[in-house]
């Protein structure tokens, strides 16, 4: 596998470890066994294809695999090794909404390294697309998001979700790079908004897109939730190289929610990775503007009315890689 592929990994430990000092993670002996390769051919056999109703209120259809194949949404391009996940963009849409894809892993986790690195995220107006992490009886088990954002936004979105007592302290420049929004209560306004961090301008949209995406990595632990991000002209040599993967040499990630009394780690437990594509919702769709409208019936709409405006809603992904990370005499945030 060339280098260029390899630079496109998700990682996931599955055991957390003790705290890092000032946003660095201490990992030096630490050691990281591939568990899952989530790649190549067999890509979508890691998943199952959710067809529920869209819990975000989206005009969506979320359709099994063999419908997902049959409107050609699903693609594996054997030059490059990508796999590439559209949505439905040629007819108007009927029913539910727009075709796409909601995938959930097979597999569950509690604590974990997560790294993803994308050539392409879907964009586009009334687009929300997300790579992110829930568990069961929501908000209960919490919920993780490492990209999230709508309608063409420049900034990338992480953001926890969860039950009440789960509360951020102010966070300091010496552990995280990003700013908090709203508010730092993860269970602001019943944990549908959450304590949401933004990235650098360029980590989402169209402007990542056009750099030729770039590299998003969480780190899940009993002590912290870390994210980070990284444009495809910086990414870390040894992840673009596919080696043991080291957090300490990584720099201070862009978000830091850090666990403790104010925040008890068992606010989240047993999730599963999902990847989706939806439009409009609760969150798009009264953010939504074009020239005929805004909110959320303009939103709806639009969806409805202008297939050709979602050429561009994909995802291309290079793999999604899980890594138990072993015990050591370091330390991880």
């Amino acid at each position: 596998m060339s280098n260029f592929a390899l630079s496109f990994i998700v990682l996931f430990a599955l055991w957390g470890a003790s705290p890092l000092n000032s946003g660095v993670a201490n990992a030096e002996t630490a050691h990281f066994n591939l568990t899952e390769d989530i790649s190549g051919p067999d890509f979508f056999t890691h998943f199952n294809f959710e067809t529920i109703d869209d819990p975000t209120h989206g005009h969506v259809d979320y359709v099994r695999e063999s419908r997902a194949r049959y409107l050609n949404l699903l693609h594996y391009d054997a030059k490059t090794g990508r796999t590439r996940i559209d949505v439905e963009s040629t007819e108007n849409s009927y029913g539910r909404g727009r075709a796409s894809v909601r995938l959930s892993s097979k597999s569950t986790f509690t604590t974990g390294l997560f790294l993803i690195d994308v050539q392409h995220v879907p964009e586009g107006n009334a687009t929300w697309p997300a790579f992110w992490l829930f568990g069961p009886d929501w908000p209960n088990s919490g919920e993780i998001d490492v990209i999230e954002g709508i309608n063409n936004q420049p900034n990338n979105q992480s953001t926890l979700h969860t039950s009440s007592g789960c509360v951020m302290p102010t966070p300091s420049p010496a552990t995280m790079t990003g700013t908090f929004l709203q508010s730092l209560d993860c269970n602001y306004i019943d944990g549908t908004k959450g304590c949401s961090t933004q990235g650098p301008v360029g980590s989402f949209g169209p402007g990542l897109n056009a750099k030729g995406g770039g590299v998003f990595a969480l780190l899940w632990t009993t002590q912290a939730i870390s994210v980070w991000f990284w444009p495809r002209q910086q990414v870390p040599a040894a992840i673009s190289l596919g080696v043991n993967p080291d957090p300490s040499q990584w720099g201070l990630p862009v978000s830091y929610f850090p666990f403790g009394n104010s925040c008890p780690a068992s606010h989240f437990v047993n999730h599963n990775v999902i990847l989706n594509t939806t439009f409009c919702g609760d969150w798009a769709g009264p953010n939504f503007k074009s020239d005929s409208g805004s909110g959320v019936d303009a939103c709806n709409y639009y969806v409805h009315s202008n297939p050709a405006q979602f050429q561009n809603a994909y995802w291309d992904i290079q793999s999604i890689r899980i890594y138990a990370v072993q015990p050591s005499s370091s330390s991880l945030r």
